[in-house]
C-alpha cells in the first residue's frame, strides 16, 4: 500500500475488475492519484462482499479510510453490490461505500450494454440475425425476469424473515420455472409456499400478510421497469445460453461457456461516461474531492 494513493475494494473477480477500473478511468479527478483495484480475495481467500464489509468497519473503527502512513496518504474506496440490502436496511452509509443502484454490476451490463451485438460476438453468429431474434433489449430483458417473478418474490421474502435455503439468491435458476421460459404452476407455487410458511414459524395468516406485501413492492418495481434494482443480473444467463442455441438453430458454434463469454463482450460495449453511469462516477468524484482536501 505504500506505493499507491487510492485503493478500490471490489467483490468480485470475473467482471467487477474490468467494470471498475473502466468507471474510475471516467471520473476526470482519478486522473491526479495512482490506483489499486483490490479484489476481496486478496484481503481473504473465499472473498465475497462480507470480506470487505468487515474491512471497512476495521478501517473504520481505526480512522483509517484516509490516512498519512510513512508519509504516504492515502484512500480506501469500497465498490459493493447492492443485492437487496437496501430492503434489508443493511445499507452501509459512507461516502467511501459506493453500492451498485441495480442488484450488482451484471445488472448494468444487461440494461447498458448491446446484447445482441455480444451474443453475436461470443457465438460467432451474424449480427443482424442476432438482433433480429432479440428485438428490443429491453422488452427481453422484462420479459425472461417477468417469468421468474414469482422466485424473486419468494427469494426477497426468504431473506426478510431469515428463511435459509428456500428462497437463495445464491441459486443459478428457478427452481420453479421449468423450463426456465414458462411461468411455474399452481401445484409448484403451493409446495414451495407450503415449505416457506413451515420454515417461517409463522401462522399462515401472518405470513401471507407478509407475502402480500413483498407482492406489492415487487410488483411496483415491474410496473416502473424497476426490476433489475431486485433481480439478480446473472440470472439472465440462462436464458442467454437458451437464445443462443435457438439462434444456432441446430448448426455448430461455441456452446462452452456462452454465459460467461457474453458477459465478457457485454462489458466491452458499455460506454462509462454516459448518462446511465452518471451516480457512480459522481460518488466517486466526491470522495475524492474530500480525499484533495485531505491531502
Amino acid at each position: 500500500m505504500s506505493h499507491t494513493s487510492v485503493f478500490a475494494f471490489i467483490e468480485g473477480k470475473s467482471i467487477d475488475p474490468y467494470f471498475y477500473g473502466k468507471l474510475t478511468d471516467a471520473v476526470p479527478d482519478f486522473n491526479g492519484f495512482s490506483r489499486d483495484i483490490v479484489r476481496a480475495t486478496s484481503l481473504q481467500e473465499s472473498g465475497g462482499k462480507g470480506v470487505l464489509t468487515d474491512f471497512y468497519q476495521f478501517l473504520l473503527a481505526r480512522n483509517s479510510l484516509m490516512m498519512c502512513f510513512q508519509g504516504k496518504i492515502t484512500l480506501a474506496l469500497f465498490f459493493l453490490d447492492k443485492d437487496i440490502d437496501d430492503v434489508l436496511n443493511r445499507r452501509l452509509f459512507s461516502e467511501h461505500v459506493i453500492y451498485t443502484e441495480y442488484y450488482s454490476v451484471e445488472n448494468y451490463l444487461f440494461r447498458e450494454g448491446r446484447l445482441s451485438e455480444a451474443i453475436a460476438a461470443a457465438c460467432s453468429f451474424e449480427p443482424e440475425r442476432t438482433q433480429q431474434a432479440i428485438g428490443s433489449q429491453a422488452i427481453w430483458l422484462k420479459s425472461k425476469a417477468s417469468f421468474w417473478k414469482d422466485w424473486l418474490i419468494y427469494c426477497v421474502l426468504s431473506q426478510k424473515l431469515g428463511i435459509v435455503g428456500q428462497g437463495n439468491f445464491s441459486r443459478n435458476e428457478s427452481p420453479l420455472n421449468r423450463p426456465i421460459d414458462t411461468l411455474p404452476d399452481t401445484e409448484t407455487l403451493a409446495l414451495h409456499e407450503s415449505k416457506l410458511i413451515s420454515d417461517s414459524g409463522l401462522s399462515d395468516l401472518l405470513f401471507q400478510r407478509k407475502l402480500a406485501g413483498t407482492t406489492r413492492y415487487v410488483n411496483s418495481l415491474y410496473s416502473r421497469d424497476l426490476f433489475d434494482r431486485i433481480y439478480k443480473g446473472r440470472w439472465y444467463l440462462p436464458f442467454v445460453v437458451k437464445e443462443a442455441k435457438r439462434i444456432a438453430d441446430g448448426k455448430p458454434y461455441r456452446a462452452s461457456g456462452v454465459g460467461e463469454r457474453v458477459l465478457s463482450v457485454l462489458c466491452t460495449t458499455l460506454n462509462f461516461s454516459d448518462d446511465w453511469a452518471t451516480n457512480l462516477r459522481e460518488a466517486v468524484a466526491r470522495v475524492l474531492a474530500n480525499f484533495a482536501i485531505f491531502i
